[in-house]
């Protein structure tokens, strides 16, 4: 009996895994978009994009994974930023139907753009992007 709900809670947790994967990985594209603004990815703003997916109830079953997630993203900012932008452009227009989803990306953004203290010009600019490609006006948040 208990093996049988343990198991279904593992299922229950692939299916929310699965539903979610798409707005962990817009996410977390778009963290690691707002940290390399100024040309640089903060370890306080990686950090911050971490723990404020952690805290968030349809993204903090992926535990381990959203390290993962950072890593990859975070390599392919470093590798090519326009690469990184065209992969999060594809990802947030995937998700920016879902006000919800779109909402809670920006204000991962905003929470990450603010982690060392100020936003500068070049961060703005990017969070004025990412607000467009969500349909949604960063200033209201």
């Amino acid at each position: 009996m208990f093996g049988f709900k343990r198991k279904a809670k593992e299922i229950k947790t692939d299916l929310i895994k699965a539903d979610n994967r798409k707005l962990l990985k817009a996410a977390v594209g778009a963290g690691i978009w707002i940290s390399s603004a100024d040309g640089n990815i903060e370890d306080s703003e990686v950090k911050k994009l971490e723990k404020v997916i952690s805290s968030n109830q349809h993204l903090k079953v992926f535990g381990g994974e959203t390290t993962s997630t950072v890593d990859e993203y975070e390599q392919l900012f470093t590798d090519s930023v326009r690469a990184g932008r065209l992969e999060v452009r594809k990802l947030l227009g995937e998700i920016a139907s879902n006000r919800e989803e779109a909402e809670l990306v920006l204000v991962i953004v905003l929470d990450v753009a603010e982690a060392n203290g100020n936003v500068g010009d070049d961060e703005q600019a990017v969070i004025n992007e990412i607000g467009k490609l969500l349909g949604l006006d960063p200033s209201k948040y």
